[in-house]
């Protein structure tokens, strides 16, 4: 029996800006895989929507001489109920092998939340940390 695919985002660093300098983020693209009827993106203002009453695992990589090294989340809504998100992503796994990296998240919020997160990016040849900072909504189905 095979694994079902995982909604994968794939973020490509178009220009890398460590932590600290002129610019506050690294200027990025995401792309989409395998987010079915739950994962969705916006490419005009790369928000992920998640469009799913039950836990959803999302898989983040980055492309070329970047990994990924760490995620936090600050939610957005009015009344910040979960500010740190900390109810929402529960279950953060960062996998480093060689020269590439994955982080897995679990989303679990079962009701509608709007979150930012700032991803920490290592630009090997950099030899920095950079940050990209996507948004991601929650929308579960009545």
């Amino acid at each position: 029996m095979t694994e079902p695919s995982l909604p994968t985002v794939t973020f490509t660093i178009d220009k890398f800006h460590k932590i600290g300098g002129h610019n506050r983020y690294c200027s990025y693209s995401m792309s989409l895989a395998d987010g079915g009827s739950v994962v969705s993106l916006d490419p005009t203002d790369n928000t992920l929507t998640v469009t799913s009453a039950s836990p959803v695992q999302i898989v983040f990589t980055a492309t070329g001489d970047y990994l990924l090294a760490g995620i936090c989340f600050r939610e957005t809504d009015p009344g910040k109920k979960d500010p740190n998100g900390a109810c929402a992503f529960p279950n953060v796994v960062l996998n480093l092998s060689g020269s590439s990296s994955t982080l897995t998240l679990t989303d679990t919020a079962n009701t509608d939340s709007s979150y930012e997160f700032a991803m920490l990016v290592v630009g090997i040849n950099e030899e920095a940390l950079g940050l990209i900072d996507p948004p991601i909504v929650n929308r579960p189905p009545a």
